[in-house]
Parts: structure tokens; C-alpha cells; sequence
């Protein structure tokens, strides 16, 4: 069952994401911390409200970026879609760390913008922290600022990973890990954790070190 004030921040993400390219850097954070306002009073989404509000004056300040702002947004609204409309199966996990990856090619088409190791580490954290979290009230208010915070340390680092390179990580980290799972050594958070990790070694030290 789809959460109205959850989505009324989201749809708030994705309408500020169609009017970007025209809007100075810092105006989509100033409007996610103006939108945060009312959730804040007017409904229970506190926590929410607090991880909106605290995205957004990242972004207004200037630390974080745009591109960033936007695909933790769009990552969390894919998983929230997701599963509530599927129900929270096992083949989901899969199903959302592949939607929000086809979202974030069309942001990042959008945005001009071609950071794919930051995309796949914040859709696989995003899972990841799901799989642990599961329905907690704050679940989504968690995902919102750790995807974000991870996605900014991907950046901050300014390390130029090739396509090629990210996509083959992917590949082998989740095939292995795959494995583990089906072979019942490793369960939902060990599976993602572990393709993490894989995903990591592989584009920062090579796959002879995964």
C-alpha cells in the first residue's frame, strides 16, 4: 500500500528533476527543505521530514551535488514502488536494484552528468539497507540520507571509473554472490553486502583482487 505523504515528497523530487537544467544549483535543495516544512507538522512522517530537510540544505550549502540529490531520491522512490506493489519478495530485491539503475541512465541522460559507480553502489546500498531494515517507520528516512552520504563519498573521491569496468564489477560480484546465496552460505544482507564489497575491490583494485 502506497504511503500519500511519502509520495507527495517524491513526486516533489521528480518534478524538480524535469525543471533543473533551467534552476540554479542550489534551488532544488532550498525547495526539498521548503517541502519538509509542512511534512513536518502536518503529518507523522517525521523522520522523513528530517532526512528531506537534511538532503536539501546539504544541497543548498553546496556539498551536495545535484546529480546526488536527485538519484537518492529517485533510487528510494524505486524501492518504495517496488515493493509496494509487489509485496516484499525475494526476486524484488533484484527487480529494484535494476529499475532504479534504468531510472538513474535517464537522470543521468538528463543531467548530462556520468557517474555509474556512484549509481550502482547507491542502488545496492539502498537494497542492502532494506533487506536489513525492513518495514521500520524510519526505514525510508534512513535509506534517504546513507544512499545520499555513500553516493557523495563515491563522488568525492573524483575516481574516473569506465563503464566497462563498473558493468563487469556488477557481473562478477553479484554472480558470485548469487551463488552464495542459492547455495544457502549467505542470506538477502549477505548477498548484497557481499556484491558491495566485490563491486568495490573490482573497480578500485582489480578483479584479481575480488
Amino acid at each position: 500500500m502506497l504511503n500519500t505523504e511519502r509520495w507527495i515528497a517524491f513526486v516533489l523530487a521528480v518534478l524538480l528533476l524535469i525543471i533543473s537544467p533551467g534552476l540554479p544549483a542550489m534551488v532544488p535543495g532550498l525547495l526539498l527543505v521548503i517541502a519538509a516544512i509542512p511534512l513536518w507538522f502536518k503529518t507523522d512522517e517525521k523522520w522523513l521530514s528530517v532526512a528531506l530537510g537534511t538532503i536539501g540544505v546539504l544541497n543548498l550549502i553546496g556539498i551536495l551535488p545535484v546529480f546526488v540529490l536527485y538519484a537518492a531520491l529517485i533510487i528510494i522512490t524505486t524501492k518504495e514502488l517496488v515493493f509496494a506493489l509487489t509485496g516484499g519478495k525475494t526476486i524484488e530485491y533484484a527487480l529494484t536494484f535494476f529499475c532504479g539503475l534504468l531510472l538513474m541512465a535517464f537522470v543521468m541522460q538528463y543531467l548530462g552528468v556520468q557517474s555509474w559507480l556512484s549509481a550502482v553502489v547507491g542502488a545496492t546500498v539502498c537494497v542492502l539497507l532494506h533487506s536489513i531494515l525492513g518495514s521500520q517507520k524510519n526505514a525510508v528516512a534512513i535509506e534517504l540520507v546513507v544512499v545520499a552520504l555513500v553516493m557523495l563519498l563515491i563522488e568525492d573521491l573524483e575516481y574516473e571509473a569506465a563503464p566497462p569496468l563498473v558493468w563487469t564489477a556488477v557481473v562478477i560480484a553479484f554472480g558470485f554472490s548469487y551463488f552464495a546465496y542459492r547455495l544457502k552460505t549467505a542470506d538477502i544482507p549477505g548477498l548484497f553486502s557481499a556484491a558491495l564489497v566485490g563491486i568495490l575491490l573490482i573497480v578500485f583494485a582489480g578483479i584479481s583482487w575480488f
